[in-house]
């Protein structure tokens, strides 16, 4: 199978250097290159705005796949395979890290030509596959709240911790055990495993770490125990 990565960034630098670790031949384009030909699969991993963009510009038969997962398939346009192919997965960067994606999930739909050709590339990089049935909007608004959302967070606890006289970094390190460990533990257990002062009913805690956040973060602080009593009632 001869592959073409449609846009070499985080995602499709990461994936190309996975699939030829895996022994796939693959070429990559970039924008005001010429398109690749006598290639099987083209693998759209460009920003969602812009793979209808760059599908018009593939051959009307080709089997085409885009990573965009809040879309369906009819974002590659009118052309008859077509279909999605998106890991569930952070991808910040060859010069960051890549990551292993065996046993990850990754969401498939489209075309029977198409959706083989997405089920044989997830089966090269180890990925999980599986269809959503309901709204994709929902799943890729799922991922983003579990990734970018958290990090977000976490780093937001850092920055607190850093206040308290550490130096970020280390601040980082000794909070990432106990972050790794509460997720595990609620992605097993579910809300019965959550802990602190908002799991356990303590209000006088909760004002006493309030009145030393910035006003942003208490409002947030507040806010995120709410859902902890929601998720423990």
């Amino acid at each position: 199978m001869r592959v073409a990565i449609l846009g070499p960034g985080r995602l499709g630098a990461s994936l190309a250097t996975l699939l030829r670790a895996a022994g796939v031949d693959v070429v990559t384009w970039s924008r005001g290159a010429e398109v690749p030909v006598g290639v099987d699969v083209y693998w759209v991993t460009v920003r969602d705005g812009a793979v209808q963009e760059v599908a018009a510009l593939l051959p009307p038969d080709a089997i085409a796949l885009h990573a965009a997962g809040a879309h369906g398939p009819e974002l590659l346009g009118e052309r008859p395979e077509r279909g999605v192919l998106h890991p569930l997965m952070t991808f910040p960067g060859v010069d960051v890290g890549i990551p292993d994606l065996r046993g990850v999930g990754a969401r498939v739909d489209g075309t029977p030509g198409a959706l083989r050709a997405a089920l044989t590339l997830a089966e090269c990089l180890g990925l999980r596959a599986f269809h959503i049935h309901g709204d994709t909007r929902l799943y890729h608004a799922a991922a983003s709240l579990a990734s970018g959302h958290l990090s977000a967070l976490f780093l937001d606890a850092s920055a607190v911790l850093a206040r308290a006289g550490l130096a970020p970094e280390e601040a980082r390190a000794l909070l990432l055990p106990l972050a790794i460990e509460s997720l595990r533990r609620v992605a097993e257990a579910g809300g019965v495993a959550l802990t602190g002062p908002a799991a356990r009913g303590d209000r006088a805690t909760e004002r006493h770490h309030e009145s030393a956040l910035s006003h942003e973060e208490a409002l947030l602080y507040a806010a995120l125990s709410k859902r902890i009593r929601n998720h423990r009632a």
